[in-house]
């Protein structure tokens, strides 16, 4: 049995976004382009093998869109 996961996440500082048609189970939002951690590095990897939205300044690949 999987374990079901769930986040709500509401802020003034994100705009409200329309329902996603395509399913992408993992949303990043990075700005900082050279940590001192390898989480950039992972990140890349795993874009190679699943879909990831990534809204931030790098590797940005997806726009939010402005209503």
């Amino acid at each position: 049995m999987q374990p079901k996961v769930g986040v709500s996440l509401q802020s003034s500082y994100l705009p409200s976004l329309p329902p996603k048609l395509e399913k992408v189970p993992i949303m990043v939002m990075i700005s900082n382009c050279d940590p001192k951690s390898p989480r950039n590095q992972y990140v890349k990897e795993l874009m190679e093998h699943i879909a990831i939205d990534s809204y931030g300044s790098c590797m940005h690949n997806k726009v939010i869109p402005v209503s």
